[in-house]
């Protein structure tokens, strides 16, 4: 007969020359326990589980003893929550101003920004910021009254200063600033 509860037991025996025997048992069942816990980690944590450091989505489980000696086990259902890098990599005039997630940015380097999203792990966006060049052009030019100079698709005359916006390669705006210095001719 198999028992499993606690309680006091009685077996009746004969013995060889037909007496009655009685076996008495006394039998104590000690529980055990089953104990199931959830946690949730962000993708790079690990979660400590009875001296075992986890990194990976599953299911664990670890065998204990009671005081009285009885297996225990405990069920470990562990989520691993992703975190996400956004990387993006853009180009600017070294003139011009990039908003980064509200960052004014000007100058070339690489940024980080994050959020936290619903699962409480971070969100990593990342930009490699590049800036190509604009250019500034002085020319001083001294003329003759009688010797038009052509800037810009003009013929010029009279003295002052003179800007003309040509673009890079790139796209970026460089700047030519004519100086322009006349001087009179005499009959």
């Amino acid at each position: 007969k198999h028992l499993n509860k606690t309680g006091v037991y009685f077996d009746p025996l004969v013995s060889n020359n037909g007496c009655d025997s009685i076996h008495k048992l006394n039998l104590i069942v000690h529980p055990t326990y089953h104990k199931d816990i959830s946690a949730n980690i962000c993708r790079g944590e690990s979660y400590m589980f009875n001296g075992r450091e986890l990194k990976n989505s599953g299911v664990y489980y670890d065998t204990l003893q009671t005081i009285n000696g009885c297996d225990s086990i405990i069920r470990l259902r562990l989520n691993v929550n992703p975190t996400y890098l956004f990387e993006s990599t853009e180009t600017i005039c070294d003139n011009d101003i990039y908003d980064f997630r509200g960052r004014q940015l000007n100058k070339p380097g690489v940024y980080y920004d994050s959020l936290i999203a619903s699962t409480g792990c971070d969100s990593i966006y990342k930009l490699v910021l590049k800036t190509n060049p604009t250019y500034f052009f002085e020319r001083r030019i001294t003329t003759c009254d009688n010797q038009p100079y052509y800037f810009k698709g003009e013929f010029l005359t009279k003295p002052g200063i003179y800007h003309d916006t040509l673009p890079t390669i790139h796209g970026c705006d460089s700047i030519i600033r004519l100086v322009l210095t006349v001087n009179p001719t005499y009959l």
